[in-house]
């Protein structure tokens, strides 16, 4: 299990998702930024195809976040205490 640090993100899973008819796919991550914490949520399209591995260059499902792909809905921004 990989913990959070100055380095690594931690990601988690929140399952399925339908977005106008689009299958998807969401999950949250907490990514090191600036001495704090950045807080994200990503909600991308489902290919269905075992080929993709890497979600972050999933097509985006959220209209606030197609301009930035990879980066998420920014949730909040926190810092380091």
């Amino acid at each position: 299990m990989r913990h959070l640090t100055r380095a690594f993100a931690v990601e988690q899973f929140l399952g399925e998702v339908t977005v106008q008819c689009a299958r998807g796919v969401r999950w949250v991550a907490v990514d090191p930024w600036s001495g704090g914490y950045r807080m994200s949520l990503h909600t991308v399209e489902d290919p269905d195809d075992e080929r993709v591995r890497d979600l972050s260059s999933l097509v985006s499902l959220d209209p606030v976040d197609e301009d930035f792909v990879g980066d998420g809905r920014e949730l909040g921004r926190v810092a380091e205490a």
